[in-house]
């Protein structure tokens, strides 16, 4: 199989969503191999938005999508979904599929979520920590098993015990083993893997413990669906063309200047769309993108929203930290030191033109180029596209 990957380069809200679903138009299947509805891609396809927790944003183009083993499943949104989608896709259910391994979000997670005291993470309280905890358990509770009539539900909300009767009676066809699906299509078939949250988000190499509670790099793709590594042909990264984020945690290059704040949030539209929260924005971190790319070894980059930094003036880039008086280029393991750092920038010269209509490089203001360019020169790695727009058609391949 050819299989290829989409990695958040940041914390999530990269624009993912917009971009799974453009390059969806040209493969066969997608997939989700980590996260759960704690994920929120949005795409906009001809003036309308859609939201994707728990499918993959790619199911309106793609013929198929699979929802792997390594995602965590809360039915009821699920549902909810795929009722949406139904009324978009013709034969939606027939194209959906469940890895039968996938852990199942119970509502003791989400109870055990909510009455969390340690607060200063900043999670969506929507148990999908608490789901991972059992699932490293040994305790958790699968899609195969739901499915099966040796679990008995009887104690449980009557809410949940009436999506579990209805995913068994409209689904269980669609629950499969998603490595031998798989392995069973044409090798002509073509899968793009779909990555939720980012790569500062990663249980392990992210900014612990302000963290998510999967694995969100490129090297989860594989086990998180259920294919060879040597299936994954072609890792994209993608990079918002500055920084946001939603919850706790550090953020060192983290904007302070309340106009130009104004000026992304309000342009970039940076509310979160699980939590609907608005979004912290800060500058572009090189430091963080270079840690991304060694993770993650992409083909190429893609950044998004540069449409959001027109007329923002002159441009700051953070090109390494300093600690304690000393230069360094690479994130610190520990959260202390992760605190204490101050970005070094470099500032680049702004534009002020309107890109949202160019679909051409050549067209492409001197100085978004120059910006783009020196990414590309600092990463090693080809910018292979920008985004213009909110719209999935605003994008500029380079």
């Amino acid at each position: 199989m050819y299989a290829i990957a989409i990695i958040g380069a940041q914390w999530g809200d990269e624009g993912k969503g917009k971009i799974v679903s453009l390059f969806s138009q040209n493969v066969d299947i997608v997939g989700r191999f980590q996260g759960g509805p704690n994920a929120g891609h949005t795409v906009r396809i001809n003036n309308e938005t859609h939201l994707f927790r728990i499918i993959p944003s790619g199911f309106l183009h793609a013929r198929d999508a699979i929802i792997g083993n390594g995602v965590v499943i809360n039915l009821e949104i699920f549902l909810e979904e795929m009722h949406y989608l139904s009324s978009l896709k013709k034969d939606a259910v027939k194209h959906i599929w469940i890895s039968d391994r996938a852990h199942v979000i119970l509502p003791e997670h989400i109870a055990q979520e909510q009455h969390r005291i340690n607060k200063k993470i900043g999670t969506t309280k929507m148990g999908v920590g608490p789901a991972y905890t059992s699932k490293i358990a040994r305790s958790g509770i699968r899609i195969a098993d739901i499915i099966s009539k040796k679990i008995q539900l009887n104690t449980s909300p009557k809410k949940f015990q009436s999506a579990v009767a209805i995913f068994k009676k409209v689904y269980t066809k669609q629950c499969i083993d998603s490595s031998l699906f798989l392995s069973q299509q044409a090798k002509t078939k073509t899968l793009l893997l779909e990555g939720a949250q980012g790569t500062f988000l990663d249980i392990d190499y992210g900014h612990y413990p302000y963290v998510t509670s999967s694995n969100t790099t490129a090297g989860a793709a594989c086990v998180g669906i259920g294919i060879s590594p040597k299936d994954l042909k072609k890792i994209y990264l993608v990079s918002c063309s500055y920084q946001t984020k939603v919850g706790g945690g550090p953020f060192p290059t983290k904007i302070e200047d309340p106009i130009v704040i104004k000026h992304i949030q309000k342009n970039g539209d940076e509310i979160d769309g699980v939590t609907n929260l608005l979004r912290d924005c800060g500058w572009l971190d090189l430091v963080m993108l270079r840690q991304a790319v060694r993770l993650n070894a992409p083909d190429g980059i893609i950044l998004t929203k540069l449409d959001v930094l027109s007329g923002i003036g002159d441009i700051k880039i953070c090109i390494n930290y300093l600690l304690k008086g000393k230069i360094i280029t690479v994130v610190p393991s520990t959260i202390d030191s992760v605190e204490e750092v101050k970005p070094v920038y470099k500032t680049i010269p702004g534009w002020s033109e309107d890109i949202q209509y160019v679909r051409n490089k050549t067209d492409l203001p001197k100085n978004l180029l120059r910006y783009v360019l020196y990414i590309q020169k600092v990463l090693q790695i080809p910018v292979y596209g920008i985004s213009v727009g909110p719209e999935e058609s605003q994008f500029v391949y380079l």
